[in-house]
């Protein structure tokens, strides 16, 4: 996990440094519309229609099993299937790119021939990014989590210092895609690279048609999860853009995607417990839950203290990173999503087990449920109060999602209780500190609601949320920490 959270922390400290200055090089209409192109990167996914995703819990199976020989025939099978429908999609966008520039968008005519060839770029990339997320599923079922860390931290810092390089050359659009694309494209080497050699055993290229069948019962499920997941994650920026203007997407995408970063934490950690999930859910259903109840109580004891500092200084660190326009359109908008963030990050949890537990059909149905509410909610929040209103909507969906996959995980757990007791009040008590922190302008008593609360949070923790054990293994650390007399 410690290799998971480096890896993906570097996209963090990238984006930190870049944004600003891809901001003040390309001005905000261009970053606007590179924003989108990240958007459609990330979508590019749903063309593995779930695959990626089936191709971990049924290779983790396969091991847990002692079924390895089975093991190469479904990974070369997924891997040609991905690589088609990624052509697909690269087909899809070529065709629909021009009415995506001019009718939805309606990007300025200045920079509608860049936007253009920028998302043609995107669409070319489609077929790597699906082979990338096959290939990082095989490595992830093998429990590689220390390359597969590595080869993601390299990529998200790339996503952001690419550009940013080419941008000492050219503003143009194209250009800062087109490195943005060649950085996936080293990536899905590497990932190749990486199951080609050593234990893993892929060398011999087998495809059968009969191993088609288990991927898609798994697969098939994931694919409704991979069309409405980013449906309901990203559109709300294409919703901000039709509705209100492209330049004031960055408003809205620069702090979602620097406070979203955060979820590197619980993805790290859900990361870690797929597999195991996967491979203990069927044979020992109390060290799953024991399992569980692990990953959320550390995603808490992680996330909520940073959330609530986040919340506390939104404008002051806005201010300071990006200026005092930003700080004014963009305070609200980084609070709502810090909160949602926090609710996302314990969702990762309940969702890992549901995917490992082979119940994906279950997630799937939950997102067909909410993509409708959730875009009415959208259009109408965002046309009333503006960016904040697409900050609003996603927290609230974000919630309303956690709620009930924890009543689902719950629920596949029958039997087996989940021990969290005081956690939910602790919890409870967090929220409430962050909303009435939230409108207090005062640097100084914000500093001290901030600093009284988590002092109360950590002795809190210490008391009910970290385990006896734990405990015992912290105090004997330091006790064996040698001690220097003056």
């Amino acid at each position: 996990m410690l290799w998971n959270l480096t890896g993906q922390g570097l996209p963090l400290l990238a984006a930190l440094v870049a944004i600003p200055l891809l901001i003040s090089g390309a001005g905000l209409e261009r970053f606007g519309i590179l924003a989108l192109s990240w958007v459609l990167i990330g979508y590019a996914s749903l063309f593995d229609f779930g695959l990626g995703r089936a191709l971990t819990q049924l290779v983790a199976r396969r091991l847990g099993q002692d079924q390895v020989q089975e093991i190469p025939v479904l990974v070369w099978t997924a891997l040609a299937l991905m690589a088609g429908f990624g052509i697909i999609g690269c087909l899809m966008l070529l065709l629909f790119a021009p009415w995506l520039v001019t009718e939805v968008l309606e990007i300025p005519s200045i920079l509608q021939d860049e936007a253009l060839r920028a998302f043609q770029v995107v669409a070319f990339g489609i077929p790597v990014v699906t082979l990338a997320t096959g290939l990082r599923g095989v490595l992830e079922a093998y429990q590689r989590f220390s390359v597969v860390a590595v080869v993601n931290g390299l990529l998200g810092a790339a996503t952001f210092l690419g550009p940013l390089t080419v941008m000492l050359i050219t503003d143009r659009l194209d250009a800062l895609v087109g490195a943005i694309l060649l950085a996936r494209a080293i990536a899905t080497i590497a990932y190749g690279f990486l199951c080609l050699r050593g234990s893993i055993g892929l060398r011999a290229p087998h495809v059968d048609i009969q191993a088609v069948r288990p991927l898609f019962g798994f697969g098939a499920w994931m694919t409704v999860t991979n069309v409405v997941g980013p449906i309901v994650d990203y559109l709300d920026r294409f919703i901000v853009a039709g509705l209100l203007s492209i330049a004031v997407v960055a408003f809205y995408s620069t702090p979602w995607d620097v406070v979203t970063r955060l979820l590197v934490i619980p993805a790290a950690i859900s990361g870690v417990l797929f597999p195991a999930f996967a491979a203990t859910f069927l044979t020992d259903r109390t060290r799953s839950t024991h399992l569980f109840a692990t990953g959320v109580r550390y995603a808490f004891l992680v996330l909520a203290p940073v959330v609530l500092i986040v919340v506390s200084f939104a404008h002051e660190g806005l201010d300071w990173w990006l200026g005092p326009r930003f700080a004014t359109e963009s305070e609200r908008v980084l609070q709502w999503l810090a909160v949602g963030v926090l609710m996302n990050s314990l969702a990762r949890m309940p969702y890992a087990l549901i995917q490992a537990a082979g119940r994906p059909d279950l997630t799937a149905k939950l997102h067909l449920l909410e993509v409708v509410p959730y875009l009415a909610c959208v259009w109408w929040l965002v046309g009333t109060f503006g960016v904040t209103g697409a900050a609003v909507a996603w927290t609230l969906r974000v919630a309303v999602d956690t709620v009930l996959l924890f009543l689902i995980a719950r629920r596949l757990l029958s039997g087996v209780g989940l021990p969290f007791g005081l956690s939910w009040w602790i919890g409870g008590g967090m929220m409430l500190v962050m909303v009435g922190v939230a409108f207090v302008s005062d640097p100084i008593v914000k500093s001290a609601i901030c600093a009284v609360s988590l002092m109360l949070f950590g002795a809190a923790s210490w008391r009910w949320l970290i385990e006896p054990d734990e405990v015992r293994r912290v105090r004997s650390y330091f006790k064996g920490m040698p001690s220097h007399a003056k």
